[in-house]
């Protein structure tokens, strides 16, 4: 790396410059202690230089996380500036979400559903993790001033979580097929890695441990490198250079594998499977910090889930909903829905819906999600802002 052979070229040239050139007087050669500590102080020294000189403080980390947060401030400022919102919707969630829900579409039906000004606001993204989904959340909520903040604090809010079987019970997933990009150095730093601490620390599954035992090296290096700001220059770009990333990004090309005949008789294989439910991680420290960033003790959580073929998901789903009647949980354990999206050209593949699914279901989630508002009155009268 840049910075590390800077340090070694100021320790030789010190050792040129300023070390003895022979003997002692009494015949002993020279000490050469002081050589490591010099090159750690050259090393700190080019580590700043390049920190503050190449990479200025307005600089940003050029990932997917990056774009998709200059995608959404613009359309949460306006929203909060706007005194007609009544309610903002908060969507959470990877590739299910990111391909199955149309956020604008979303917002629209909404509005109709409801008769009430919704703004949504789509912090979804392929191959997200919860560690880097609550990245997402504090960068879009740092990056707000004082007054926008206060703001937040104070409207009516929904946060829609998605529930997935895989992310839920691998806090890291996606961490090897990222590991050493920009993307992970992202929403690896050390807020991120003290998230993954926690929530790892907590788990009463001991596989869980273990797996996260053996990632704390790679964890470590990754905020490490995410503080100094070392690694290659093309991660780094001026913020104002950053092309926005949409939360609904959907997949248009279809694959032949994609044929799904029969989905609704997955209802009733499902019933024969035993699911395991959450990780406790879940409630006590993934959803609380998540909900925390945005600062609003009024925000109500509502989870959900896009369909999938999969029985495994649909059981985990179910499961994750019956453990969670305190709250709202859209599942789509529906038939009408499952046979709605029985055919080939609403799927992707076996987990993703292809846009003309999407809009199926976008419009189906709007429905239920606007009847839930409404009966539990979750656009409660906006805070007067003064």
């Amino acid at each position: 790396m840049i910075e590390v052979a800077a340090a070694a070229l100021l320790v030789l040239l010190a050792t040129i410059r300023l070390g003895p050139r022979g003997p002692t007087p009494d015949g002993s050669r020279p000490s050469c202690r002081w050589v490591p500590w010099a090159f750690m102080l050259g090393l700190a020294g080019a580590v700043a230089a390049h920190h503050w000189l190449v990479r200025p403080p307005d600089t940003v980390v050029d990932a997917e996380s990056t774009r998709l947060v200059e995608h959404a401030r613009p359309r949460l400022l306006q929203a909060l500036d706007d005194p007609r919102t009544h309610l903002l919707v908060v969507v959470n969630g990877a590739s299910l979400t990111a391909r199955g829900v149309d956020g604008q579409a979303l917002e629209s039906r909404l509005r109709r559903e409801t008769g009430l000004q919704v703004a949504v606001i789509q912090l979804s993204l392929a191959g997200a993790n919860h560690i880097e989904r609550q990245a997402i959340a504090r960068s879009l909520v740092n990056g707000l001033d004082r007054d926008a903040r206060r703001q937040l604090s104070s409207i009516p809010m929904v946060v829609l979580w998605e529930v997935h079987r895989g992310y839920d019970n691998e806090l890291l997933a996606m961490l090897e097929e990222n590991r050493g990009t920009a993307r992970a150095f992202a929403y690896l730093d050390p807020a991120g890695a003290m998230t993954w601490l926690r929530a790892a620390a907590s788990s009463e599954r001991p596989a869980l441990r273990e797996q996260a035992l053996g990632l704390a090296p790679v964890v470590a290096w990754h905020a490490g490198v995410s503080v100094l700001r070392i690694g290659s220059s093309h991660w780094f770009t001026p913020a104002a250079a950053v092309e926005p990333l949409p939360g609904f990004n959907p997949e248009t090309r279809l694959q032949e594998t994609a044929r799904v005949v029969g989905l609704a008789a997955n209802v009733d294989r499902m019933e024969a499977i035993e699911s395991p439910g959450a990780p406790l991680y879940i409630d006590s420290h993934l959803l609380p910090d998540y909900v925390g960033s945005f600062g609003n003790p009024r925000a109500q959580v509502v989870f959900f889930s896009p369909p999938s073929r999969h029985v495994g998901h649909l059981a985990y789903v179910q499961q994750f909903c019956s453990d969670h009647r305190q709250r709202v949980c859209i599942g789509f354990r529906n038939r009408a829905l499952l046979d709605r999206l029985d055919h080939r050209r609403y799927w992707v593949d076996g987990s993703h819906l292809s846009p003309p699914g999407a809009a199926i279901y976008t419009r189906w989630l709007a429905g239920v999600l606007g009847g839930a508002v409404i009966r539990h009155d979750l656009a409660r009268q906006r805070d007067d802002y003064g």
